[in-house]
């Protein structure tokens, strides 16, 4: 397997590294929530569990540390699959906040808005930062 190759796109590389951040940060939030009581003051609709949210929270942080590694070393490719996935997330999670309001505790409709905002924001960076690199 070829090595890959350090793309030179600012955007791309910041975009990945706040992805990582995010997930790694949002992980230990949710993985966390049954000790910090927050899991009490969180409470949302179907599909969701409390057993669902922790284990979330577990995958989401090695998921963070593998994009804050990546984000020293990319490829376009991996940036287009990461792009479309964190933009299906915010419309996913959009979705199911707009579907399901009456079933969100006020913090848990604030967190999903808030998910939902942060990955389309991110969704944006990295496919913008794609398509500029291709322009210049």
């Amino acid at each position: 397997m070829p090595a890959q190759r350090r793309d030179p796109s600012p955007l791309v590389t910041r975009a990945l590294w706040w992805d990582g951040v995010f997930e790694l940060a949002l992980g230990l939030v949710l993985a966390s929530a049954p000790l910090t009581g927050l899991l009490r003051s969180l409470t949302f609709p179907p599909p969701a569990s409390p057993a669902l949210v922790v284990g979330f929270g577990i995958v989401l942080v090695p998921e963070g540390g593998w994009l804050l590694f990546l984000s020293r070393r990319w490829s376009a490719g991996i940036v287009a699959v990461l792009g479309v996935l964190n933009a299906a997330g915010a419309l996913l999670f959009g979705i199911w906040l707009e579907r399901a309001w009456p079933g969100f505790s006020a913090r848990g409709r604030q967190l999903t808005a808030g998910v939902a905002l942060v990955l389309a924001l991110l969704a944006a960076c990295e496919l913008a930062g794609l398509i500029l690199r291709r322009r210049t």
